[in-house]
């Protein structure tokens, strides 16, 4: 039987739609069949123990740092400043003379400023003179000689004394045991705190250094002379040291 070319292309036409439509019921079958939910197993439940540990070594100082200059007040600024230099200048030789190097001098603050008062009749401020500062910051490493440094300074007319700073040639090595320590009071505390669930081994998951270290530094109280340590000997100044603290802090988790 001959087909006329319409029907012909009819029938091609619902070929390619059985063709199409049969090919998707296989593809939808084959996922039904392959696509399985599967639940994830549940994750272990780990139980922790979060501590704090310090540490603290305590020692005597060797070095000192001290901060003191010269002020000085004239009508004229340039004056005031010629003033200052000169006493400046004496205060560092009598400091070299006492063995300071010049690397452990160094100069902090130096500053002009105009000195102000008030008149009555214009109802300003009107300069009244100049001040000149400057502030050096000392070095040194023989405790023996803080009093020495002191008086000697003081003579060559050194009116500003800021602070005294102690410090410790080994503070780095002390800061390290001291850090030993912390983690040694750390674990000690999660060992008492495993103990109330059976005493069960513990082992490491997280430790951190809380901060760089803390450094305690002890300055004498002049206004009442009690201090921890004796007095430096041969002291022109009456001068105790005290003692310093290095302190290490560490934060740790274990696990168990």
């Amino acid at each position: 039987m001959k087909l006329s070319k319409g029907k012909k292309v009819n029938l091609i036409v619902m070929l390619i739609l059985i063709a199409v439509m049969s090919f998707s019921a296989v593809v939808s079958a084959s996922s039904k069949d392959t696509t399985k939910t599967t639940a994830l197993p549940e994750q272990e439940s780990k139980a922790t123990i979060n501590v704090n540990g310090k540490g603290i070594i305590t020692t005597a100082p060797d070095i000192v740092y001290i901060s003191f200059g010269v002020e000085t007040r004239k009508t004229d600024s340039a004056a005031a400043q010629q003033e200052n230099k000169e006493i400046m200048t004496e205060m560092m030789a009598v400091l070299r003379g006492l063995g300071i190097s010049e690397t452990d001098i160094k100069t902090i603050n130096y500053t002009v400023y105009p000195n102000y008062v008030w008149n009555d009749i214009t109802r300003k401020n009107t300069i009244d003179g100049y001040t000149v500062s400057n502030i050096i910051d000392v070095k040194i490493t023989n405790i023996d000689n803080i009093g020495k440094v002191l008086d000697a300074v003081s003579k060559k007319n050194a009116n500003i004394t800021r602070s005294l700073r102690y410090d410790c040639s080994k503070r780095q090595e002390l800061y390290e045991e001291a850090l030993s320590q912390a983690v040694t009071n750390a674990k000690r505390k999660a060992e008492v705190m495993s103990k109330a669930f059976g005493g069960k081994a513990l082992y490491l998951i997280t430790i951190n250094e809380v901060g760089d270290y803390s450094y305690n530094n002890y300055t004498p109280n002049y206004s009442t002379g009690v201090y921890r340590a004796e007095t430096t000997k041969d002291s022109a100044v009456p001068v105790s040291v005290g003692v310093i603290e290095i302190q290490a802090n560490v934060n740790i988790t274990f696990g168990y």
